[in-house]
């Protein structure tokens, strides 16, 4: 048995090929430590403190995460992740996200809906949210309350939206769905 401790700097993902099975990019930073049996490498552990600059995760992007990350075998999980957004916002999550899952509770501030991919004519601005994302990565279930009073809904400009939020199989429910439009019509 063995242990080995180390740290790496700004190692570009693309550089060293895929590690996961869902699309990642950025520049990866921080200590590890890797315990191994040489009779059987196959059951080595990598713990990472991550930061990652400029990730990118499917067309999400970000200006930095930071997360524990153990590689198990053909595992990987991420624990308690924070991600910092370019215009300032952020999204803490307290549980896990794996390549078997995930089960984390989600509390974002100031999350810009442009990172989503969301066209500016069918909605802009930033929203808040908490509650919890579970299932898979590629169908996840994500259940919380959403609100924001910085919101533009097909160009209108609100002052408050409310909303429970339920995502799941390319279904997204809001109910009820409170707006308070700027100048008080609808």
């Amino acid at each position: 048995q063995g242990i080995f401790e180390g740290a790496i700097h700004d190692i570009h993902l693309k550089d060293i090929g895929e590690i996961v099975d869902v699309p990642l990019d950025g520049k990866c930073s921080g200590p590890f430590v890797v315990n191994f049996n040489l009779d059987d490498l196959s059951k080595f552990v990598l713990n990472l403190d991550l930061t990652m600059n400029e990730g990118k995760f499917y067309t999400f992007n970000t200006k930095t995460i930071r997360a524990d990350v153990t590689l198990t075998g053909d595992m990987w999980k991420i624990n308690n992740p924070k991600v910092d957004l370019h215009n300032g916002g952020t999204i803490i999550g307290e549980g896990y996200v794996s390549n078997k899952g995930l089960d984390v509770k989600v509390k974002s501030n100031n999350l810009d809906l442009y990172a989503f991919g969301l066209e500016r004519k069918t909605a802009s601005g930033s929203i808040n949210f908490e509650g919890v994302a579970s299932g898979s990565l590629d169908v996840p279930r994500v259940k919380g309350n959403l609100w924001s009073n910085n919101l533009t809904i097909m160009e209108m400009p609100v002052n408050t939206v409310k909303s429970e939020v339920y995502v799941h199989d390319d279904i997204l429910a809001m109910a009820p769905f409170v707006i308070r439009p700027i100048d008080g019509s609808i």
